[in-house]
C-alpha cells in the first residue's frame, strides 16, 4: 500500500490557513516598511487585506504618533542590535487604549546580516485591564489592613 501524498497547492492552503489563525504576524525591512503580515494584522490595522499594508511605514497606519514612534524605536533597535525583543505596546484607537504583547526578531540574510524583523503579537487589553483592577483590590485591602492595625494599636497605647 502506497502513502498518497496531498499536493503542493494543498500543502500551501494548509500554511495559509494556520497562518491566518495566528494573531497577529507581520515583518518589515531595514527602513521600516510592511513587507507582509496575515489577516489578522491587517484587519487590526483596518484594513481588508495585507496587500493594503505592504510597503507603509508605521507612521502611516497609525493615527497614534506617539505609539507609532515607541514602536519603531524598538523595532530599529531588534535590528540595529540583532537582538529579539518582546515587549508591550499601547495603542489609541477609535475603541480605547489596546495594549499588545509582541516578540521582535531580527530577520538575517545569506551573510548573517540583519535585513529587517518579524513580529509576532496579541492583544492583551482585557488581560491588562484585570491585572491593573486586582491591583487595585490589593492596595485597598493593604490600606485597610493598615488602618486596622493602626486602630488596634491606638487604644491599646492608651491603657
Amino acid at each position: 500500500m502506497s502513502l498518497k501524498l496531498p499536493s503542493i497547492e494543498k500543502h500551501f492552503e494548509i500554511l495559509e490557513l494556520l497562518f491566518n489563525t495566528m494573531p497577529y504576524v507581520f515583518w518589515k525591512d531595514r527602513d521600516g516598511k510592511y513587507q507582509g503580515g496575515n489577516e489578522n494584522q491587517a484587519k487590526g490595522f483596518g484594513f481588508f487585506s495585507p496587500a493594503e499594508f505592504v510597503g507603509k511605514t508605521v507612521f502611516e497606519i497609525l493615527k497614534d504618533q506617539e505609539a507609532a514612534k515607541l514602536i519603531d524605536v524598538v523595532d530599529n533597535k531588534v535590528m540595529n542590535e540583532d537582538i529579539t525583543i518582546l515587549n508591550e505596546e499601547k495603542i489609541a484607537s477609535p475603541t480605547g487604549e489596546r495594549t499588545y504583547l509582541s516578540q521582535k526578531s531580527p530577520i538575517h540574510d545569506e551573510s548573517g546580516k540583519a535585513i529587517g524583523m518579524l513580529g509576532f503579537a496579541m492583544e492583551i487589553t482585557e488581560l491588562k485591564k484585570r491585572e491593573e483592577s486586582v491591583k487595585k483590590e490589593r492596595d485597598k485591602l493593604i490600606k485597610l489592613a493598615a488602618q486596622v492595625a493602626h486602630d488596634i494599636r491606638s487604644p491599646v497605647a492608651t491603657i
